[in-house]
């Protein structure tokens, strides 16, 4: 099934929108309970939410928000003019902490951010839209 889903840091959002034309022109904000205010969720559909951001995901980006710069699922990944064929899924990582003070975490934060993008890879292969929501995407 094709879907667009992008969790992205606020601070970054523009710039992200302006290198990624997917999520510029075909996605609106979505709350997501659990969410930071740092990070936004952008998406085609809103019903990938409840199947992508579970719990135990949500989880993880707040307790890592500020390694987070993008994490983006699209069937148009990469889109430029008429190729809009390329489906991937994309994180882009800080190494170290955006925000100074504090403990760096940043062996464990790579560590549960890498998992976290591993188990993406099947779960985004078995998603399932209902028919209402093929029909719009």
């Amino acid at each position: 099934d094709n879907f667009i889903l992008a969790v992205v840091s606020k601070r970054d959002e523009k710039a992200v929108k302006a290198d990624n034309p997917d999520l510029e022109r075909l996605t609106r904000k979505v709350t997501v309970p659990g969410l930071p205010d740092t990070l936004v969720c952008l998406t085609d559909n809103p019903e990938l939410v409840s199947q992508l951001l579970v719990p135990v995901a949500v989880s993880t980006l707040a307790t890592y928000e500020s390694f987070v710069k993008c994490i983006h699922f699209s069937d148009r990944l990469g889109e430029a003019g008429a190729k809009a064929t390329k489906r991937g899924i994309r994180f882009t990582l800080f190494l170290s902490p955006r925000r100074s003070g504090g403990k760096d975490d940043s062996v464990a934060a790579m560590e549960n951010l890498t998992r976290l993008a591993m188990g993406y890879i099947d779960k985004c292969a078995s998603i399932k839209l209902s028919v209402r929501d093929k029909d719009r995407a």
